[in-house]
């Protein structure tokens, strides 16, 4: 259970403890954040209290710090293929009005 004002520790990449607290609890409900004293295992939550938050770091009880395997996200990639064209209607445009005229 995590309650508002509880000791936290944050374990990042490098394996470093950032100690901090709960300072707010958000839980949401349909597109409404609903601030609440404690929240569950299993609640999505939105937490205030700890700064320079990134993936894959582990959000734990100050009294025992342990972390979690690391969570690793390929970076965004995007694929542009540039070609000629060679559908069948390739030449074949036309200058259509974007009205019509009655």
């Amino acid at each position: 259970m995590l309650k508002k004002g509880q000791a936290l520790t944050l374990i990042n990449a490098n394996g470093e403890k950032i100690s901090g607290k709960a300072e707010s609890i958000h839980l949401s409900h349909g597109l409404k954040k609903i601030e609440v004293e404690e929240a569950y295992a299993g609640d999505i939550v939105d937490l205030t209290g700890l700064s320079t938050i990134a993936i894959g770091d582990t959000i734990t009880d100050a009294l025992n710090p342990e972390p979690l395997p690391r969570i690793h996200l390929e970076e965004p990639t995007i694929k542009i293929g540039i070609t000629a064209n060679t559908s069948p209607f390739a030449g074949r445009e036309e200058n259509l009005p974007t009205q019509d005229k009655f």
